[in-house]
């Protein structure tokens, strides 16, 4: 993406003007993607807002993300993911796709080994939150909906 990068942290940008219609394109796909916190964040963030993509973006999503950032940022964001933020197969799918084999094991948490030592804080934006919102455009069931009726082969 064609932003400057800024002086705050490694990996994250100034932001475009709300106004240049790519801009608005990834905010869309930032709020569906990132849906603990505003779009306009998320987009400074471009290592999670990747991984995210990566993870829950839609086929439109990733292809628009791809075109925006190039596949060297996805390649370094893959190598800078948060660790248990990917699932195996989309770990799997992404080195594939972007010809990082063999696929490297995957980055897990580290908790402490010890009872009392202190454990990492969880931003309160992301506490209460199992994952993205469900129902249209997602892909996946919404739970609000009664499941389907069993058929006659059921």
């Amino acid at each position: 993406m064609a932003s400057e990068i800024s002086d705050d942290a490694p990996g994250t940008r100034e932001a475009a003007p709300d106004s240049d219609p790519g801009r608005q394109t990834l905010l869309e796909v930032a709020r569906r993607v990132v849906w603990f916190q505003p779009p306009h964040e998320t987009l400074r963030d471009e290592v999670q807002f990747l991984n995210h993509v990566m993870i829950y973006g839609s086929s439109e999503d990733t292809a628009t993300v791809r075109r925006a950032y190039g596949d060297e940022a996805l390649r370094d964001a893959l190598r800078n993911a948060w660790p248990g933020i990917f699932d195996p197969r989309s770990w799997s799918y992404w080195h594939t796709v972007l010809g990082m084999l063999p696929v490297p094991p995957m980055r897990v948490r580290q908790f402490p080994a010890e009872p009392g030592e202190a454990v990492p804080e969880v931003s309160p934006a992301i506490q209460g939150h199992g994952g993205p919102p469900r129902g249209r455009g997602t892909g996946a069931p919404d739970r609000n909906m009664p499941a389907p009726a069993p058929g006659p082969s059921d």
